[in-house]
């Protein structure tokens, strides 16, 4: 191994060590290749390494409850490849919470994840940028899939949510100075307990702090009876849709912006 390419552990080994273990002991930029299989959790990912897996055969789960994997990250940049995280039932982000740092999510499959809010993902801090991600059958009190505060960053590209469920913002809730990107996005079977809950999308900001989110591509599915996107109108936000297609009530909703080629149902 050269001086400039990074450390390779390959788990599990002969050593006998937990994949807490081997994580918590990583040094930055490590990258830590998992073998199919299934392995406890909860992570505590505190430095830039990367964790790779072989897509759904392997699976990362929540032995004692809690998130699944936690990042608070300060420097570098934090990858998660090709895993399934599943089983979480935590405060926050029942799969993945992010305090703090950027990562990286590629070939993500989260399912059968609970909490008080984000369901799947609960990113308190930090930024997100995910590519083929999927959720499924998750559900929170608030934010069904994933619940963005603070000045968080998401950015979400050719993803799908399918099966969630919260008392408001059936699939996302967005808040505070949150900047969101969506693209090439489906939600499927997103449900609010309440019609003014925000079946997909629920936003609210402050009187100091504005969201923002972008939309393009973004087809809601099976919304059931109520609004799909809810904005608090209490407190503006900036919500510009682009070849989108869902119902047309959603340019009902303040702060919402039809920039163009979008289908209205």
């Amino acid at each position: 191994m050269h001086d400039d390419e990074p450390l390779l552990v390959r788990f599990p080994d002969p050593s006998g060590r937990s994949l807490s273990q081997v994580v918590a002991s990583a040094p930055a930029g490590a990258v830590i290749e998992l073998a199919p299989g299934r392995y406890p959790g909860p992570l505590v990912v505190e430095r830039a390494i990367t964790l790779r897996g072989a897509g759904d055969l392997t699976c990362i789960y929540a032995d004692q409850g809690g998130s699944v994997v936690r990042v608070a990250a300060q420097d570098g940049r934090v990858v998660l490849e090709s895993l399934r995280l599943e089983g979480g039932a935590a405060e926050s982000g029942g799969a993945l919470r992010i305090d703090s740092g950027r990562v990286r999510a590629h070939n993500l499959h989260l399912q059968h994840c609970r909490a008080g809010a984000g369901g799947a993902i609960h990113l308190a801090g930090g930024e997100l940028d995910g590519t083929l991600v999927r959720i499924e059958d998750v559900s929170a009190e608030r934010g069904g899939a994933i619940w963005i505060q603070g000045r968080a960053a998401l950015s979400l590209r050719d993803s799908q949510v399918s099966g969630s469920e919260a008392g408001q913002g059936g699939a996302f809730l967005v808040e505070d100075a949150a900047r969101v990107v969506l693209e090439g996005l489906t939600v499927r079977r997103a449900r609010a307990l309440s019609p003014a809950g925000g079946q997909a999308l629920f936003i609210a900001g402050t009187q100091d702090a504005v969201p923002t989110l972008f939309l393009k591509r973004v087809r809601l599915e099976d919304v059931p009876f109520g609004q799909p996107l809810v904005v608090d109108g209490r407190f503006p936000a900036e919500v510009s849709l682009f070849e989108c297609d869902m119902p047309r009530v959603v340019l009902d909703a303040p702060g919402v912006v039809d920039g163009g080629s979008n289908h209205w149902r």
